[in-house]
């Protein structure tokens, strides 16, 4: 998807945003609802799954063909609804780990996926993850209401902090075992949280950063040559019919395309989180990714005109620096 340049931002209003917002949203849930790609970020974000065969995963995802159905939650605060719609039931049917047990086993859980391309929005991440879980549950209940399955919020963070990179954050809502006993407490959550902060383009292993590297890390190392995706396709059991190199590329350029979004919008965000420094930050991203001057740079990152001397002061002071 090609990015909207700032004018046409300007000149079009809140409108033209929602559009470009639908457009990025469309677009990641393409990319999560083809199943083997769901089911590598199952299988490497949630523990009850590090040990399953991705393929037995695939097989637990509905819908038909490669294609995971996805399903809806209506979610409602502060006067407000809005639908909540990346959410899976995942269903995998698999071997007994106990020895010399002939039997089956089940994994059920729902799953919600979320991309934040905004490291440090100003609501707490925690607190709207919880929130997505509970509503998960709370939208089962006239299904399952005495027999619930646990919920997990998966939200993928493509540009942390640098001393979050390349880290996985879990967060649970667990029921504490007696306070006389010793030991961990019990692993029964209903809501769980994670966080997958990336930023690193992983160590060509199998881990999540790695898997999703060719998707969301800048410069990774997958695209250094011919071979590296295919090493890539390999490494992971991808098909073409999983996902083609083209379309990875897309994604990619999806991703890029918010981050710049983004870096303008935060300008309006930022005149609460430190004005001046923040606008002179997306100016130095957008010189150093797009190779911008710095009259090119303010324009793109859409200062406003009452800042603009005073950040091409700051930006001009660096350079000679």
């Amino acid at each position: 998807m090609a990015g909207l340049s700032p004018a046409a931002h300007s000149s079009q209003g809140d409108t033209t945003r929602d559009t470009v917002k639908a457009n990025d949203d469309n677009g990641f849930k393409r990319f999560i609802r083809r199943k083997k790609i769901l089911a590598w970020i199952i299988k490497l974000t949630i523990p009850e799954f590090r040990d399953v065969d991705v393929d037995a995963i695939v097989k637990g995802l509905p819908g038909k063909g490669n294609t995971a159905e996805m399903k809806n939650t209506v979610l409602t605060g502060e006067g407000s609804t809005s639908i909540l719609d990346s959410l899976f039931s995942v269903s995998v049917v698999m071997d007994s780990p106990i020895p010399g047990d002939s039997g089956k086993r089940v994994i059920e859980i729902l799953l919600g996926v979320e991309a934040q391309n905004d490291p440090a929005p100003d609501y707490s991440l925690d607190t709207r993850a919880q929130f997505y879980a509970a509503s998960m549950l709370s939208g089962e209940t006239h299904n399952r209401r005495y027999d619930l399955i646990p919920a997990h919020s998966v939200w993928l963070l493509p540009e942390p902090a640098s001393k979050d990179r390349g880290r996985i954050e879990h967060l649970r809502m667990c029921r504490l075992q007696n306070m006389q006993s010793k030991g961990e407490p019990l692993n029964d959550s209903m809501i769980n949280i994670v966080k997958v902060y990336m930023g690193t383009d992983g160590e060509d292993s199998e881990n999540i950063f790695d898997f999703l590297a060719p998707y969301f890390t800048k410069d990774c190392r997958v695209w250094n040559n011919k071979e590296g995706f295919n090493d890539y396709m390999k490494r992971y059991k991808l098909e073409e019919t999983d996902i083609t190199i083209k379309e990875a590329k897309e994604m990619y350029g999806l991703y890029e395309d918010t981050k710049v979004r983004f870096m303008r919008e935060g300008i309006e965000i930022g005149e609460e989180r430190g004005r001046i420094d923040y606008m002179v930050k997306c100016c130095k991203a957008a010189m150093e990714d797009k190779g911008l001057t710095v009259d090119e740079a303010i324009e793109y990152a859409y200062v406003p005109p009452e800042y603009v001397e005073q950040v091409k002061a700051m930006l001009l002071g660096d350079c000679r620096s």
